[in-house]
């Protein structure tokens, strides 16, 4: 950036505004600074161009880093929606799961109770007796055949 020669303080200030893309309340913050010090803006730049330059790069360099995290809060608050999301998801999928098994748990105790029920036969005396305690249809290898 030294390599350029203008006369005035304004002059080099605007150039620099537009090379660095910096912001008019920067640009006006840096022209207060000079009218606070009564340094006239129309007066030679070269002993405060180094200066000037460096603020300008300054300047440039935060707003971009301040863009860059900017940038990355946005990712990162999009990441924790899509896993706040997700997690409401899962949550749904295993109340849904649980009130399944629950249902089956139900259907299986109720089946219990009817197939205990059901285990009761008349016996040849006509008297009820628990099924299992009936000699089996077909003999087991220590029945008599």
């Amino acid at each position: 950036m030294s390599a350029r020669s203008f006369t005035s303080i304004a002059d080099e200030i605007e150039m620099l505004a537009r090379l660095t893309g910096a912001s008019p309340a920067f640009v006006d913050q840096v022209r207060a600074l000079f009218l606070s010090k009564a340094i006239s803006l129309d007066e030679d730049v070269s002993p405060f161009q180094a200066a000037l330059e460096d603020a300008f790069r300054r300047e440039e360099s935060l707003r971009s880093s301040a863009q860059h995290a900017q940038r990355k809060v946005s990712r990162v608050r999009e990441t924790l929606s899509r896993a706040d999301q997700l997690s409401h998801d899962s949550a749904e999928r295993i109340r849904e799961a649980r009130a399944s098994l629950e249902r089956s748990a139900t259907r299986l105790r109720e089946s219990g109770a009817r197939i205990g029920a059901a285990s009761w036969v008349m016996s040849p005396g006509r008297r009820p007796v628990r099924d299992t305690d009936t000699a089996p249809i077909v003999p087991g290898p220590d029945d008599v055949q």
